[in-house]
């Protein structure tokens, strides 16, 4: 028997309905947020896009330090997630932790 199974008297409250709650909770919690920091990668690669069309090598990508809606959002985990995404496609990065930006070029990148 576990603590909450103990602890509570009211005869509404199941505590095992109330803790698959919480998980559903924390689990959609967590996939909003996936989602949000794909839609900043996705807006990321779209100034990839734009730089490559106008000739650049590299740009500057600036992530969100805060966010009002996601309140697990953190700007640092962010840029590694941006930083791990792009590597796995061969761009060079660079983050500036300080600034939350981050640095991404292919002026380097060789064809596999």
């Amino acid at each position: 028997m576990s603590y909450l199974d103990n602890n509570f008297d009211d005869e509404n409250l199941n505590p095992k309905e109330l803790m698959k709650q919480i998980k559903t909770e924390i689990n959609t919690d967590k996939s909003k947020l996936n989602e949000f920091r794909n839609s900043i990668y996705l807006d990321c690669m779209k100034k990839i896009k734009n730089a490559l069309n106008i000739g650049e090598t590299d740009i500057f990508y600036k992530v969100p330090s805060e966010n009002n809606v996601y309140k697990h959002y953190n700007s640092n985990e962010c840029l590694y997630y941006i930083q791990k995404k792009l590597r796995k496609n061969n761009f060079q990065t660079f983050i500036d932790l300080k600034e939350n930006m981050i640095f991404i070029t292919w002026k380097y990148l060789k064809e596999n």
